[in-house]
């Protein structure tokens, strides 16, 4: 009988596909299973390699006691804690109260927050290498010979209608279709909205359908321009609008690590944040920035509002953006 590992990532989107990463390292030896959010599993539940997932509503101790239980049943050989919270911890300490069977990756949190502070992150290692390398060493191997990639599977169809006319439309018409997501949950990470809608726009005279997502529905009024999904799509059709994108632009967000796990032509604009600080690896695509201001990066995923209250790093001009679609 083969062993069973019990994979546990909460939160958030993109950490949870770069999750996904160890599972091409951990199915030669394990049944792999996954222990995430309600939320975040319709981004796991089309892979043929994971044997089940276990699901919490959200952190609370209530829901954590719940989702040791699921754990405990499936009766696991290995834990592999690729989050290492308080409420991982937690977790742990329910299912494996001595840590015998335990594996935890290497968060780099105070190298991260040192790097944060000096403006360099040099000695910051990728979440997806330090995620292969705790994978590896409990499934035996060498990890430098397993820097695996995050890898997701698609629906096989959408559920949204609106969504189904714009790809049998586009396809029809046979133009291109480009994702575009501008937004994210940190207003510092968002990429100014006049610019982007402004490249939507020529895209479109270009002959390419565009599809511009997002979850807040107030700022579909700065568009003129796309076939706009603001909360209208769940993640799975997200998932399956990005599959049959042939760009994706997006912001640095989970959309991106998503595009990335499709293997899709990728440009990705970074405002607040960085390229180096861990979350990207040099293969994902191209990066377009601001250039130098002193201030970037302010923080290490984002904030509600901009330290210095001018978010200059938003303001890249969509022809910067283009030229990169160009060279992609």
């Amino acid at each position: 009988m083969r062993k069973k590992v019990i994979v546990i990532r909460l939160s958030s989107l993109g950490d949870v596909v770069l999750s996904t990463s160890v599972i091409e390292i951990l199915e030669k030896k394990f049944d792999v299973f996954f222990a995430t959010k309600k939320y975040y599993q319709h981004i796991l539940k089309n892979d043929p390699r994971i044997k089940g997932i276990l699901t919490a509503e959200d952190s609370s101790l209530k829901e954590l006691i719940k989702l040791a239980r699921k754990i405990k049943e499936i009766k696991p050989d290995a834990i592999l804690d690729l989050h290492d919270k308080i409420s991982t911890k937690l977790l742990r300490l329910m299912v494996d109260p001595f840590q015998k069977i335990t594996f935890v990756w290497d968060s780099q949190r105070i190298e991260r927050n040192k790097a944060l502070l000096k403006k360099d992150f040099r000695n910051v290692r990728p979440v997806i290498v330090r995620f292969s390398e705790i994978a590896s060493k409990l499934a035996g191997e060498n990890p430098s010979q397993n820097h695996a990639l995050p890898k997701i599977f698609p629906p096989p169809h959408p559920k949204s209608q609106k969504l189904k006319k714009f790809i049998q439309e586009s396809q029809e018409r046979r133009k291109n279709i480009i994702c575009v997501a501008p937004e994210s949950r940190w207003k510092t990470k968002m990429w100014n909205l006049t610019e982007c809608d402004k490249l939507i726009n020529s895209l479109e005279k270009n002959n390419f359908s565009v599809a511009v997502v997002g979850t807040k529905k107030e700022i579909e009024k700065y568009f003129s321009g796309g076939e706009k999904f603001f909360g209208e799509l769940d993640i799975e059709d997200i998932v399956y609008l990005i599959s049959k994108s042939h760009t994706v632009v997006s912001v640095d967000s989970g959309i991106a690590h998503i595009a990335y796990a499709l293997q899709k032509r990728l440009i990705v604009i970074f405002t607040s944040t960085k390229p180096e600080m861990g979350f990207f690896t040099n293969d994902y695509g191209k990066f377009v920035e601001y250039g130098n201001l002193r201030c970037r990066p302010c923080s290490l995923i984002g904030k509600d509002h901009c330290p210095q209250r001018h978010h200059l790093c938003s303001l890249i001009h969509y022809q910067k953006v283009e030229r990169e679609i160009k060279n992609a």
